[in-house]
């Protein structure tokens, strides 16, 4: 058999009795993984030509970029980014397409603090957290450009104050009671799943029923990669007991397809609404750390639950009921009582 012919970011593959080319466009996808675009036929007409369409494509791309959009392009090529988490990269990528939007024609190295100011203050509409993303990615950007040697300034966005987002609150009690009962079957599981594991929402959507195996869950943390082992509940097990198995994941649409976090996301709202409170979903992560601190759990217990830092976990602690956490506390110190009597009376 004839060998496969080479050429320069090309595979070649042979299938029934043809071969076929596969140009390498320098390119990854959300897995890291590198993208290949087929080529066709070798042996068709417009092989080479398409061969040299795609190689100076991808020349261009690798040409030191002289416009922000042309950096952000690069960004995104490069390994560096595909080093990033998926829930990273996919934020990255909603905040780089408003700084392409508004500063994409710009000179990597015209950029100043009073554009971003400009754009922050008048151009991303009225959600602080856009306002503090576009702040963050656009910084790394920068730091990407200084790491290229394009420029050898300080980011404009340094000493720009970040907007104020507020915080995520916990849900009110008999607002999580109700939605732990509420008649919608996928509102209902969602809240369970969120609230008993502790997980972040773009983690609760990825669950797949075979990540379960002995009462514990095993999944990666999509936004820093950690592996976690989550025992689960008795009351969620209950719940995922009258669950009909009808996709891959445990969440699923009516056609037993997996359903994204924003969908998610505005039906508890949604949910909260109609209970009158301006509610979301992450605020059931803060509820599961209250919820276990107050139970007595250790700060090291709670971080094996929610894979947080124990400085976050403080964080999240300040809502806990002290009421509920001088009970337990109380209950631990008579346990301790008692066995220090027991002892004492048998040694005698």
């Amino acid at each position: 058999m004839a060998r496969l012919p080479k050429q320069k970011f090309v595979k070649f593959v042979r299938s029934k009795g043809n071969v076929y080319g596969y140009f390498n466009t320098g390119k990854k996808d959300e897995n890291g993984k590198r993208i290949y675009a087929p080529m066709g036929k070798v042996s068709s007409p417009g092989f080479q030509d398409t061969y040299v369409a795609m190689l100076g494509h991808r020349n261009r791309r690798d040409e030191t970029p002289a416009t922000v959009a042309q950096l952000a392009d690069k960004f995104e090529d490069s390994s560096e980014f595909a080093a990033l988490s998926l829930g990273t990269r996919k934020f990255y990528r909603s905040l780089l397409k408003h700084i392409r939007a508004h500063l994409g024609s710009f000179p990597v190295d015209a950029v100043r603090r009073a554009h971003i100011k400009e754009i922050v203050n008048n151009r991303l509409g009225d959600k602080n957290g856009t306002k503090n993303g576009f702040l963050a990615v656009y910084g790394v950007l920068h730091s990407y450009a200084v790491d290229l040697e394009i420029v050898n300034t300080v980011s404009p966005t340094a000493r720009i104050k970040p907007f104020d987002t507020g915080e995520h609150e916990p849900w009110p009690e008999p607002i999580l009671r109700a939605g732990l009962e509420a008649e919608h079957d996928r509102t209902r599981l969602a809240i369970a799943l969120l609230y008993y594991t502790g997980a972040r929402i773009g983690d609760v959507v990825r669950f797949r029923w075979n990540d379960i195996r002995d009462g514990v869950i095993y999944f990666k943390q999509q936004k820093t990669g950690k592996a976690m082992e989550v025992p689960l509940h008795r009351d969620l097990l209950a719940e995922l007991a009258r669950t009909p198995k009808r996709g891959i994941t445990i969440i699923v649409n009516q056609d037993g397809k997996q359903m994204t976090d924003q969908v998610i996301r505005r039906e508890l709202k949604t949910f909260a609404a109609g209970l009158g409170h301006d509610l979301v979903p992450h605020g059931l992560r803060k509820n599961a750390v209250n919820a276990l601190l107050e139970a007595g759990c250790t700060e090291y217990e709670v971080q094996a639950i929610t894979g947080q830092s124990l400085n976050m976990i403080h964080h999240y602690a300040r809502k806990v009921n002290s009421r509920k956490l001088g009970k337990a506390a109380i209950l631990k110190l008579e346990r301790t009582d008692g066995e220090s009597s027991t002892g004492g009376a048998n040694s005698a």
